[in-house]
């Protein structure tokens, strides 16, 4: 329940920039920018990350700093991005990208193998990708909130803290945004396939009052709450992280 009441607090307090990603989305489809475009969400995707990290562990997107929890360190904590947690995105979207040529590149023989179709080669890779990803981030995922207030932000820390609360992250992660973001692609493909809805916002002709209605409401208050909810439980095993070394030092 504390997961879900800080992701709802993070939520609201981050609203407006939340709601600009369906904008971003449809703008820069509608135009074709094609790499600018994959740029631009990077760089909305890590602002929105770091104002919700910052939210539920300072109290605010980018104002006064108030530690919600006094095991956090006393420094001077950023009120916008630093190069480290910028770099830090950058190798988390990389990641990404990798986990998934190595998932086709690995499923490529059982493909040729057993004649799969393309459709379900990629099917069976991107199902691989996020397996992966998800493992990644359970045991490195931690070192986004520590970039955030720009303290012990490695991969080797984040690896530590990994080992307190690998289980609950994964955990946490699988049902909380994992499951969300399930049900938003499969209801997604329902509304499509009844003719409301269209992935494609290329052509003009999909700019229909209902799309619009989904975009915004259904998909960017979805995957910003599924965002929010990532943010309070990667915050909150930061947190536990801190508390456990604190513990351990003689």
């Amino acid at each position: 329940m504390q997961t879900l009441r800080l992701a709802a607090t993070a939520f609201r307090a981050n609203l407006l920039i939340l709601l600009l990603v369906p904008a971003l989305n449809i703008g820069l489809e509608t135009f074709g920018l094609g790499g600018g475009a994959a740029g631009a969400k990077l760089v909305l995707s890590g602002w929105i990350l770091f104002m919700l990290h910052r939210t539920i562990l300072l109290g605010s997107p980018s104002g006064t700093a108030v530690p919600v929890d006094p095991v956090l360190p006393l420094t001077e904590y950023p009120a916008q991005p630093k190069l480290k947690f910028w770099l830090l995105a950058v190798g988390i979207a990389v990641a990404g990208i990798f986990l998934m040529i190595g998932s086709f590149a690995l499923l490529q023989p059982l493909a040729a193998r057993q004649n799969l179709d393309p459709d379900t080669h990629t099917g069976l890779a991107v199902l691989a990708t996020l397996i992966l990803y998800w493992i990644f981030l359970a045991l490195f995922g931690t070192a986004v909130p520590a970039a955030v207030i720009d303290h012990q932000a490695g991969l080797g820390p984040a690896l530590k803290r990994a080992r307190v609360s690998f289980f609950r992250v994964a955990f946490g992660l699988f049902m909380g945004p994992g499951l969300i973001l399930v049900l938003l692609l499969a209801l997604g493909d329902l509304l499509e396939t009844v003719g409301v809805y269209s992935y494609d916002w290329i052509h003009l002709s999909d700019f229909t009052a209902m799309g619009l209605v989904i975009e915004f409401l259904l998909f960017g208050l979805g995957q910003g709450f599924a965002l929010a909810l990532a943010a309070a439980v990667l915050s909150q095993a930061y947190l536990r992280g801190l508390r456990h070394a604190a513990n351990a030092a003689p």
